[in-house]
């Protein structure tokens, strides 16, 4: 099996004595709980449950950066919330101001909210 977050390979068998007590909500997706965990967490923002702020804080709670070895599209996605945290602080403007220019990166969808922008990106890209 290939975790659905990272690619790592491993085996999992829930019939099987040396993983009969392991939780099958995990394993027959993820290779560990902390997999399963971030694919939460992107799914979540992705759906607007959460916030970029709120999902990048949870992915610090994890330890999770954006460098790591996660598949194409999850680093992707993990990227585009710590960047867009970032660039909510950078492109922060006056509200007297009347227009201000939406960075574009297609294939994302960018929106303007409270003079911040928020990125959302298909989770499930292809890989």
């Amino acid at each position: 099996m290939k975790c659905f977050c990272c690619g790592k390979e491993y085996s999992y068998c829930p019939n099987c004595p040396k993983d009969k007590d392991k939780d099958a909500s995990i394993y027959t997706m993820f290779d560990s709980e902390r997999c399963k965990k971030i694919f939460g967490i992107l799914v979540a923002q992705s759906l607007g449950k959460k916030t970029n702020e709120e999902s990048l804080a949870e992915l610090r709670s994890l330890n999770v950066t954006s460098d790591e070895n996660f598949k194409e599209s999850i680093k992707n996605h993990i990227q585009l919330i710590f960047d867009s945290v970032e660039e909510d602080v950078a492109v922060s403007v006056d509200e007297n101001e009347e227009e201000v220019e939406a960075p574009t990166t297609e294939p994302h969808t960018v929106f303007r909210r409270k003079n911040k922008y928020k990125r959302i990106v298909n989770v499930l890209g292809d890989d």
